[in-house]
């Protein structure tokens, strides 16, 4: 059910005419111009960035079914966008040098739902390794800033409440917090590369474009901005997270050279499914969900090619850049695990290390209430278990 807060401002714009609605349109030219009046900068660097931009921006007007909340989100996650990257395109200006990161990561990929969130967490609960938080993510310039890290933080707390608020129960199914790492596709947010609009609204386009075309122009605004990030970071050792780096993993590999990548893999039939039930809450407040069946559909589809594009680069890259991990063999050792990728990296790992992967590995993996659990079939979504592995490729592995 939608929040208290949000069904009053759903009946108040409607009580209004839409005049609040109107003066926050979904139109690119008046949030770029919007952008630049808020910070004074009119530099947006490589324009490749205006197609994904209008594909996003009209996909949600026109495809995204918005309630009125759904559209003052969409119109504030753009321009925040736009914005950070006026200010990302100026500061590397002055240093150029920061384009080109010379740190190694290991970059955690995999199907949504496939454990990707528990391993980057062990991982960055390490002192030797950076994971950056959410607060980092979301505003790189800032926390690229002398004493700016503490800042992001504490502006991104303000974000992640609101977050808890507009889609209850998030935390129970995938948990934010402002100083825990966080997945790197805000970064790409900032080139407008994203899935993002598939959860919080019902347009579909945008992502199944972004699957067929060149990411490069997104990827390269990417690594400027780990280099941004690793401006106040000592260590060498990072650790990056997105589940959709499947799609172009090869783009991901050429752009940070001295990176490893290790995907998850988990059975379909519960990533398909519960990436759908995930996708009901987040959309709580912004767009209904009348038709789960075509929901499951659509991920189906969309999860299967992203796989389908996954297992072309993995027949062909070395072993020594990317590898597989079996969710169930992860969670059944997680401290394995993580010891198994370090030496992999090269990484020695220290006895603090080691007691930050342990104390990680016991502290709840999700908020709420203890009896809140996390519910789903795949008949919820009109699919079958043996259709889904089907889809997939999972019965030929």
């Amino acid at each position: 059910m939608k929040p208290l807060g949000v069904r009053l401002i759903d009946l108040a714009t409607g009580l209004l005419g839409n005049l609040p609605i109107r003066r926050m349109p979904l139109r690119v030219e008046p949030l770029l111009d919007r952008a630049v009046g808020n910070t004074g900068l009119d530099d947006f660097g490589d324009p490749a960035f205006r197609e994904p931009l209008t594909r996003l921006v009209d996909g949600m007007r026109e495809e995204g079914r918005l309630t009125p909340m759904g559209r003052l989100a969409a119109h504030g996650l753009i321009l925040g966008a736009l914005v950070e990257r006026l200010k990302i395109v100026d500061e590397v200006k002055r240093a150029p040098d920061l384009a080109s990161p010379s740190f190694q990561p290991l970059v955690v990929a995999g199907l949504y739902r496939s454990g990707t969130t528990f391993l980057h967490h062990l991982l960055g609960a390490m002192p030797s390794v950076h994971g950056p938080t959410f607060g980092e993510l979301r505003s790189p310039v800032r926390a690229s800033q002398v004493g700016g890290r503490e800042e992001a933080i504490r502006i991104a707390r303000r974000v992640v409440k609101i977050h808890r608020y507009l889609s209850p129960g998030a935390d129970t199914i995938h948990p934010i917090a402002a100083d825990e790492p966080d997945e790197c596709l805000h970064l790409l947010e900032n080139s407008f590369w994203t899935t993002t609009s598939t959860f919080i609204s019902d347009s579909t386009s945008f992502a199944k474009w972004i699957g067929e075309n060149d990411a490069g122009p997104a990827y390269r605004f990417y690594r400027s901005q780990l280099g941004l990030l690793a401006r106040r970071v000592e260590t060498e050792r990072w650790a990056l997270k997105w589940p959709m780096h499947l799609w172009w993993l090869d783009t991901l590999l050429e752009t940070l050279p001295r990176a490893r990548v290790v995907v998850l893999e988990r059975d379909p039939a519960r990533v398909v499914p519960s990436t759908c039930s995930l996708n009901v809450c987040t959309r709580t407040s912004f767009s209904p969900v009348d038709d789960p069946h075509r929901l499951g559909a659509f991920w189906l589809d969309y999860l299967a090619r992203g796989r389908e594009r996954q297992e072309r680069v993995l027949a062909t890259a070395s072993p020594d850049r990317i590898r597989r991990l079996d969710y169930e063999a992860f969670v059944a050792n997680p401290i394995s695990t993580v010891q198994d990728l370090a030496d992999w990296m090269g990484w020695a790992l220290s006895d603090e290390d080691r007691q930050a992967v342990r104390a990680r590995v016991g502290k709840p993996r999700y908020r709420g209430k203890p009896s809140a659990t996390h519910r789903y079939t795949a008949e919820d979504y009109g699919l079958t278990d043996g259709g889904i592995r089907e889809r997939m490729g999972w019965n030929a592995r």
